[in-house]
């Protein structure tokens, strides 16, 4: 949608069986791989994700494990990885960058979109439908705005082991 700025995804429909009670076992979750060819030449400031049912009904967040987006088109700082230009997990909520910065996206790169379903809810949802609005500024905005770049750290990335950790309440303290 150029006259808007932003580039639409959708995907669906899904039906999604309630998991209630199963907790996080990941052969119960379902998962969604789409390929596509960025649109436009522009600089990503956010994005807007709405879930609806097949009345049209929105649905919570909460079917939602993670919805990403990689560039197969260009590796991370660190990490020997696509980049990921996006993560969403059921937590996150929209977000929209100041237009004075953005992240380049070339048209034509190669995009990948993944999204992993684990309903919560305590009802089935049938045909959900995905629509992510990503948020674009002109590649030839004047002032041009301040490149950013997405990054991601893996603290504890051994095969077969977790990689959580708890980290304490509270404010941090400089050392």
């Amino acid at each position: 949608d150029s006259a808007r700025h932003e580039v639409v995804l959708t995907a669906g429909p899904f039906d999604l069986p309630s998991m209630a009670g199963h907790g996080h076992d990941p052969s119960m979750m379902s998962e969604y791989t789409q390929r596509f060819e960025w649109p436009v030449e522009a600089m990503g400031r956010g994005f807007t994700l709405e879930l609806r049912d097949a009345n049209g009904q929105k649905v919570s967040q909460r079917v939602l494990h993670h919805l990403q987006i990689a560039n197969n088109s260009r590796r991370q700082l660190l990490l020997p990885l696509r980049e990921r230009v996006m993560a969403i997990g059921r937590e996150t909520r929209n977000i929209m960058l100041p237009n004075t910065i953005g992240m380049p996206l070339a048209r034509g790169s190669r995009m990948r979109l993944n999204i992993m379903w684990h309903n919560e809810t305590p009802r089935d949802v049938q045909g959900l439908t995905a629509t992510l609005r990503i948020r674009y500024s002109p590649a030839n905005l004047l002032p041009a705005p301040t490149t950013v770049l997405p990054m991601s750290i893996d603290l504890a990335d051994a095969q077969g082991k977790t990689n959580t950790f708890t980290i304490p309440p509270g404010g941090m303290r400089a050392t």
